[in-house]
């Protein structure tokens, strides 16, 4: 996730800076040659080694121009899980998503499982997912192929969706990823 040479985090870094490290360098390459001059932006992402996310792809659910063209373009990609942020300007700084929102530019990203590993299933997904977005933007031939879209979200940003154990030790849930779940119930255990 991190660059070797300066180790930064290029979905941290955004929009860049053409003087700073070669981190902040492509960040700015990335922003100025791809997200100004583009239609729409898309970004795709994981959890990484250290996060399990649910294979999802994000847009700007805002009542405006832009974001009825980034949902009408999550949609068409179809990932299992489609997440509107009602807040887009709250948006981690540094990352692709907000620094296209700040320029008033369309954008999405996607996340896969993470865990240190990429499903099959998931790259067979974001292959027909990037496949229909590019239909959908006309730049491809053809018709969209249907996936099976599973949860429709929207998301707020608010603070309380993260949460930290102030110990040290194993996480084991007692829920899966998109159960409902009701106030107070317990989500999973920290074992030593």
């Amino acid at each position: 996730r991190n660059s070797p040479v300066d180790g930064l985090n290029l979905a941290r870094v955004m929009p860049g800076d053409p003087e700073g490290s070669i981190s902040y360098r492509l960040g700015h390459y990335v922003t100025e040659k791809f997200i100004m001059p583009s239609d729409l932006f898309l970004d795709i992402h994981s959890g990484g080694v250290a996060l399990n996310i649910c294979t999802s792809i994000y847009y700007y659910h805002t009542d405006n121009e832009i974001g009825r063209k980034t949902r009408a373009a999550a949609e068409a990609f179809a990932a299992p899980v489609i997440i509107g942020n009602a807040n887009p300007e709250t948006a981690v700084y540094g990352c692709s998503f907000r620094t296209c929102w700040d320029r008033n530019k369309a954008g999405l990203f996607t996340e896969a499982h993470g865990a240190g590993r990429t499903l099959p299933q998931e790259i067979d997904c974001f292959t027909t997912g990037v496949l229909n977005l590019l239909k959908h933007l006309e730049m491809l031939p053809g018709e969209i192929v249907q996936q099976k879209v599973t949860h429709h979200l929207v998301s707020d940003q608010r603070p309380g969706g993260d949460f930290n154990a102030d110990v040290a030790g194993f996480f084991r849930p007692e829920v899966r990823m998109l159960e409902r779940v009701t106030a107070g119930q317990r989500l999973g255990v920290v074992q030593d």
